[in-house]
């Protein structure tokens, strides 16, 4: 399967549970009424950041799929700027994936979207908060 992820917005705190203003985090009952933002403004889910080393083994991090548990196995925010899949780096919070250019995230309204790694990082964080009250352009 797709390596998923959780958009849980500013979770590189690790497991402190603090300042979650993303949609899917550990036991989250949001409703489309609390992602003030638009649904076609906010992340729901993006692909997750894995070192191309361990794409076919099993290794300390980064191998759990999306129902394994809070973890940062599975767990990615938006604290962080996106990046592109690549030996020798612990992204273990970060967004990314194997493709050039761009990964994709499906937003809140059921669009997929590809989002370039050179994304502005507020411009990220923002799509990743349900209710700050910033509309943002990433295209």
């Amino acid at each position: 399967g797709c390596p998923g992820s959780y958009a849980d917005a500013d979770s590189n705190k690790g497991f402190t549970i603090q300042n979650y203003n993303g949609v899917m985090l550990s036991t989250s009952e949001i409703t489309l009424g609390e992602i003030r933002d638009g649904t076609s403004n906010t992340y729901l889910v993006g692909e997750k950041f894995r070192r191309p080393e361990v794409y076919e083994t099993s290794c300390c991090c980064d191998d759990s799929g999306v129902f394994c548990g809070a973890d940062p196995d599975n767990s990615r925010g938006t604290k962080l700027a996106p990046m592109q899949d690549r030996n020798g780096y612990n992204a273990r919070q970060q967004f990314g994936s194997p493709h050039a250019g761009a990964l994709g995230f499906v937003f809140c309204d059921g669009s997929v979207q590809r989002i370039s790694y050179s994304i502005d990082l507020e411009a990220h964080q923002h799509l990743g908060n349900r209710a700050d009250g910033e509309v943002v352009s990433y295209q």
